[in-house]
């Protein structure tokens, strides 16, 4: 895929490109910026996921949003009715590409796209759902899976280097089929130092927490994969030691899954009175700087968005020795990695931050700095531009023109 000329081609169309996730939270939280920079470009850009809440944002970028079920469990007769219902929406509107995103989505639309005859099949490859830890036979069952996805696509895009390595390692697909796209964030919307020393007080005080407190934070998903409770266990051994100690937990419980947590999930542990779960909340940024510490204890990632954000707020991070994790975390550099489900190495290393602010500082900007040089979410949307011209090009499709525009705006991709 490297052709840079235009072939003879019939006149310039509107490409058609519809994006495909589970849920409507994926559009708004990982691919907006993309999906506007795409529209901007001239594409005839969709979206479709499950029945949801309104997408104001995909609203007011003109990108109208098709609703189809697909469950997040695996669910026999209801995957074969999405597949059904996702082959008919790609024929119905003759998709010229169908770009997948996570796990479960990602391999039906592939399929259904497969089976529509859509010319175009892209999956990024936001974390393969197997790891390392998972018992022998749902690993291997999974890893078919992902083999089945990518006999049905014309190239992955894998967000972490580490599986582009896994993809080709495993015979997921040949080299030629793998791209490394990498993860990215606004980096000025996370940018350390917005708020004022008395702003910080200020906003600390709205959640009761003192204004020389140290705050461990966390952002994730309310399920038992994300480490909380090795994290609630570490903490209880650490609030004795540091009274000024406090949790900040942000991200909602999810029901669906068979390990979700509830809102008093902390009670047994004893840290109740020093712990704020606020659930969803649409001022990650700004919750962010209320923090000094950011942990992510969890089993098992594809690329972390918390991960990438802390590291641009400036944050030390504490974080778990997994693919994605590791790839974000340069241990003793930005942070600090510890096995997972090891709650004892989990407080040891939360221990040694609380006890060193100075360190937290060095790490802090060491993490800013790796986040600007890595993860400006403008060099994805350069590589994704530039994948789909070239596959365009190999399809005898044209390019619309603004997508060189788009290009020409963007810092080249590393």
């Amino acid at each position: 895929m490297t052709g840079r000329s235009l072939p003879d081609s019939p006149p310039a169309r509107l490409i058609k490109v519809v994006h495909v996730t589970a849920i409507d939270a994926s559009l708004r939280a990982f691919l907006l910026p993309l999906l506007v920079t795409l529209k901007r470009a001239g594409f005839d850009l969709r979206a479709a996921c499950s029945p949801g809440l309104p997408i104001a944002e995909l609203d007011a970028a003109a990108i109208p949003v098709q609703r189809i079920p697909i469950a997040r469990r695996i669910a026999p007769l209801g995957d074969l009715l999405s597949i059904w219902r996702l082959f008919r929406y790609f024929r119905r509107e003759k998709i010229d590409l169908v770009h997948a995103h996570t796990p479960k989505a990602g391999l039906l639309a592939r399929l259904a796209a497969r089976l529509a005859g859509v010319p175009i099949i892209v999956y990024t490859v936001h974390g393969f759902y197997f790891h390392d830890h998972m018992p022998w036979l749902p690993r291997h069952f999974h890893i078919f899976l992902e083999k089945v996805g990518a006999r049905c696509c014309r190239i992955l895009l894998p967000v972490s280097s580490e599986d582009v390595r896994t993809a080709t390692a495993l015979n997921i697909a040949p080299p030629e089929k793998v791209r490394y796209l990498g993860g990215g964030i606004d980096i000025d919307r996370f940018r350390p130092g917005r708020f004022s020393a008395d702003e910080i007080r200020r906003r600390r005080a709205e959640f009761n927490i003192p204004p020389d407190a140290v705050v461990v934070g966390i952002v994730a998903r309310m399920v038992r994969e994300k480490g909380y409770l090795e994290l609630f266990q570490a903490l209880a051994g650490l609030m004795p030691k540091f009274p000024k100690l406090y949790l900040l937990q942000i991200g909602g419980t999810d029901r669906e899954k068979a390990d979700a947590l509830g809102p008093d999930s902390a009670k047994p542990y004893g840290i109740s009175d020093r712990s704020r779960l606020l659930g969803d909340r649409s001022d990650v940024p700004d919750l962010l700087l209320l923090m000094d510490i950011l942990v992510l204890p969890s089993y098992r990632e594809g690329l972390p968005v918390s991960l990438m954000e802390a590291a641009a707020s400036g944050l030390p991070i504490v974080s778990t020795r997994i693919r994605g994790c590791r790839e974000v975390v340069a241990d003793g550099e930005n942070g600090l990695l510890v096995p997972p489900r090891d709650a004892a190495a989990l407080a040891a290393a939360l221990e040694k931050l609380i006890a060193a602010p100075q360190l937290r500082i060095q790490m802090g900007e060491a993490g800013r700095s790796r986040a600007v040089e890595h993860y400006d979410q403008r060099r994805v949307c350069r590589t994704t531009l530039e994948t789909y011209r070239d596959l365009l090009l190999e399809r005898r499709l044209q390019p619309p023109p603004g997508l060189q525009t788009q290009l020409d705006l963007l810092p080249a991709a590393k």
